[in-house]
């Protein structure tokens, strides 16, 4: 079962490098997390963490007291981790388009070092 799902996650993400090469070069295109192929990466982050949220409520019913700020911990930092491509990619377009890249990619690298 688990295998399939990485299976399936690993050919979502091959068919999305395959659609950035197909407008790749195109004037209009500052980076490849624009336009279509961006969206869809946004969507399958979003989808990622609506499974990481159900997990972790299943979860949460068996955790014992102990173990509580852990889980805690866990939560928040795998949701920022999950959300934040997300939320730049959206913040991003307030921005310059020459200037989305650069803002995506030390977005995520800031919050990927904390």
């Amino acid at each position: 079962q688990y295998i399939m799902a990485l299976g399936g996650t690993v050919l979502v993400h091959i068919i999305i490098a395959a659609l950035t090469l197909i407008d790749n070069g195109k004037h209009h295109k500052y980076h490849d997390f624009e336009g279509f192929q961006g969206l869809l990466l946004v969507l399958l982050r979003i989808s990622i963490f609506a499974v990481f949220v159900y997990k972790v409520r299943e979860t949460m019913k068996i955790v014992s007291r102990k173990n509580l700020p852990f889980m805690k911990g866990f939560i928040i930092s795998s949701s920022l981790y999950l959300l934040i491509f997300p939320i730049l990619w959206l913040v991003s377009y307030c921005l310059n388009p020459h200037m989305r890249l650069k803002f995506i990619v030390f977005g995520n690298l800031l919050v990927q070092m904390i």
